[in-house]
């Protein structure tokens, strides 16, 4: 079986900075990472989900 890779997101789209490892925020701009992003969408998709039972 294949083991599902993800990458970690080295720096900000914004500004550039470094960013720590599974960071979902820059600690310079405060713009949300990709996986913030993600996590979010997911969130969101969980919330209508259960909304609609």
């Amino acid at each position: 079986m294949l083991n599902c890779v993800e990458r970690v997101q080295g720096a900000c789209e914004n500004c550039g900075s470094a960013l720590v490892p599974d960071a979902a925020y820059c600690e310079k701009c405060g713009a949300r990472t990709r996986r913030a992003r993600r996590l979010v969408r997911l969130a969101i998709r969980v919330e209508l989900a259960s909304a609609d039972r």
